[in-house]
């Protein structure tokens, strides 16, 4: 009998769903992996600042660029919290949304939708 893996695949939701939208519920480890290439992206974008000498346009760029990765700084902690049963407003007290990353979710469909990993 073959064991049920953690990592299956999220309702068929896609990575610009996970990153940008505020509904729906997702498990610990997209959680993690989602907040670590957010944080990757922004090393990245300081990284290239600091090697153009504070140039104008790389900096407007990095503004742009920053939009998204705000969105998904917002947005993925909001599906998390959904995992778990509250509410995405909790996420503008500061360490909520990277606390939220460290406990189970509810088990089974809760109002915010059905279970990540199928677990019923």
């Amino acid at each position: 009998m073959k064991a049920k893996s953690e990592f299956v695949k999220i309702d068929k939701m896609s990575i610009s769903e996970i990153l940008f939208s505020f509904k729906g519920r997702i498990p610990r480890h997209v959680f993690w992996f989602s907040l670590l290439g957010c944080i990757f992206f922004l090393i990245a974008e300081m990284v290239v600042i600091v090697l153009t000498n504070n140039n104008t346009l790389v900096e407007s760029l990095f503004y742009i660029f920053s939009i998204p990765l705000i969105v998904s700084a917002f947005a993925i902690p909001v599906k998390r919290l959904h995992d778990l049963g509250k509410s995405g407003w909790w996420v503008i007290i500061p360490y909520v949304g990277l606390i939220c990353g460290l406990f189970r979710g509810n088990i089974g469909t809760n109002k915010y939708g059905d279970d990540p990993l199928n677990r019923y």
